[in-house]
């Protein structure tokens, strides 16, 4: 299954508008979903390069990083093609 992590913030308003597609893919076992807020894991977010929101990245069982994306449409598009 495919790792996904999704990075947001409260007031962003495309984070809003993606959470239930993703939220979806998430219950059809389509990706595993770990959702971070990024002004509750400034750390985090800060060391893993996340520079806005909404940032989604796709990991390996290692935890390497495989893709990053701004939108849930391109995540789509990456899946579908692999």
């Amino acid at each position: 299954m495919v790792k996904v992590e999704k990075w947001y913030a409260t007031w962003c308003s495309p984070c809003t508008a993606m959470a239930p597609v993703l939220d979806a893919m998430h219950e059809s076992g389509e990706i595993e979903l770990t959702s971070y807020n990024v002004e509750e894991s400034m750390g985090e977010a800060r060391a893993n390069g996340i520079r806005g929101v909404p940032t989604l990245i796709v990991r390996d069982d290692d935890g390497n990083e495989l893709a990053r994306f701004q939108d849930h449409v391109s995540l789509q598009q990456y899946l579908n093609e692999g």
